[in-house]
């Protein structure tokens, strides 16, 4: 079959084609302007994932100078409390135990004393026995009673 030229056709099939060749275009058009706004899609999302991801370093050096500024005042704290315990603690010892020698020395005080107490009660009662012996002694005009006890 040879093709018709457009003048040999008739009008009919003329508008035809063009109809035809316009519906063409009118898709092929379409489809640009989809691929156009996919394009867009992905250039948005591209720019999206490259703020996320500025984004995440920029947290991410937030998080790791957080992390290294809490080392640092902790490795302070500890050396302060290293430097507490080494110059603070013989002090506290140093004052403990002179409360505790303080304290012993007022119970050996307070033994020694009770010691002389004692002392002069057995002096006492023994004084007091003797007393009583003689008294019983010259009651009984140095009878049995005073030869027993004695």
């Amino acid at each position: 079959s040879v093709k018709k030229r457009e003048g040999d056709m008739d009008p009919m099939e003329a508008t035809r084609r063009q109809t035809s060749t316009l519906s063409s275009l009118r898709s092929i058009l379409s489809e640009i302007r989809n691929l156009d706004a996919e394009r867009g899609k992905n250039s948005a999302l591209s720019a999206a994932r490259s703020e996320h991801e500025s984004d995440v370093a920029i947290l991410r050096k937030k998080h790791i100078d957080e992390v290294q500024n809490l080392k640092q005042r902790h490795a302070i704290q500890v050396e302060a409390a290293e430097r507490l315990v080494r110059d603070v603690a013989p002090r506290i010892a140093d004052e403990a135990r002179k409360g505790l020698e303080a304290e012993a020395r007022c119970l050996r005080e307070e033994i020694a004393r009770m010691a002389k107490e004692r002392e002069v009660m057995q002096r006492r009662i023994l004084a007091q026995r003797t007393d009583h012996l003689r008294s019983v002694r010259d009651f009984d005009g140095g009878g049995a009673v005073g030869t027993m006890a004695e």
